[in-house]
């Protein structure tokens, strides 16, 4: 079987907040089935035994989930740096910073509380620093 390399677009989709969907994802972007993936991973010489070992890959919730993901992830805690760092993919060993630090958490169990925030969230985005700036401050 011959695979091509396709290129992926940046864009990354908040919704998938697992590692496993996040792999799963990264797997669509490119078209390919677990099975095409599990093929190429054994031609680069890394065991993967099965689909259904890929599968339970992508079901992962955590990190610790991910085989290694427990070690890699308890390295970097430990040496106060990242995972990236340890795998030699930055040059940055400061730890990265948590990713939940500007997060606020509401219950959204309300669809059009949560289609205007998501509204006012893209609005946000598109707005430039003076413009956030004056939302943040304006007490109007």
């Amino acid at each position: 079987m011959t695979t091509t390399t396709k290129k992926r677009s940046r864009v990354v989709d908040t919704a998938f907040d697992a590692p496993g969907k996040r792999l799963a994802q990264l797997r669509r972007t490119y078209g390919w089935t677990q099975k095409s993936v599990v093929e190429q991973m054994n031609r680069k010489g890394v065991a993967i035994t099965s689909q259904g070992y890929m599968s339970e890959m992508e079901s992962a919730q955590r990190v610790d989930d991910l085989p290694g993901g427990r070690l890699l992830r308890s390295f970097a805690e430990l040496y106060e740096t990242s995972v990236d760092y340890i795998l030699m993919l930055t040059d940055d060993d400061s730890p990265p910073a948590h990713r939940d630090a500007d997060v606020l958490a509401i219950d959204l169990t309300d669809p059009a509380l949560r289609d205007d925030l998501e509204a006012l969230a893209r609005y946000y985005q598109l707005a430039t620093p003076e413009h956030r700036r004056a939302m943040l401050t304006n007490n109007a």
